[in-house]
């Protein structure tokens, strides 16, 4: 997240940028353009981290913590295991590569298939309220 008209750099020397390790893979459509700032040290605003997918949301002045207490909210109150095995998914897909990650997918969705927090999305589905999982 980031503030509307707010500039950013990296500020160290690019051996010491941790942030080339994060930057340019998720950069990877705009290549040149994160190169550009990686090696220069430029500054980039927050519209254009915002246009490379650096960020995924851009809010006003003052508001950058509402904004993500709303999201940890959300995440908070979705079940939890399927918080962890969408995290362990997505990170074995960045890490592993989408095969690997596809090869998982069944053997690792069984334990949540089988556990009592579908059983309460189901159940609080049907009875239109909303669910309270346990992470069980």
């Amino acid at each position: 997240m980031a503030i509307h008209g707010h500039r950013h750099s990296r500020e160290v020397p690019p051996a010491a940028c941790a942030q080339t390790q994060e930057m340019a893979p998720k950069c990877q459509k705009r290549w040149g353009n994160a190169q550009r700032y990686l090696l220069t040290g430029d500054e980039w605003t927050a519209e254009q981290a915002y246009e490379w997918g650096l960020i995924q949301e851009l809010v006003e002045p003052g508001e950058q913590f509402n904004v993500a207490l709303d999201i940890a909210e959300k995440i908070a109150s979705a079940a939890p295991l399927g918080v962890r095995g969408s995290l362990k998914s997505s990170k074995t897909a960045v890490s592993e590569g989408q095969e690997a990650a596809k090869q998982r997918l069944f053997p690792d969705l069984q334990p949540v298939m089988a556990s009592e927090d579908v059983k309460e999305g189901i159940q609080s589905f049907l009875e239109r309220r909303n669910a309270v999982f346990k992470g069980k």
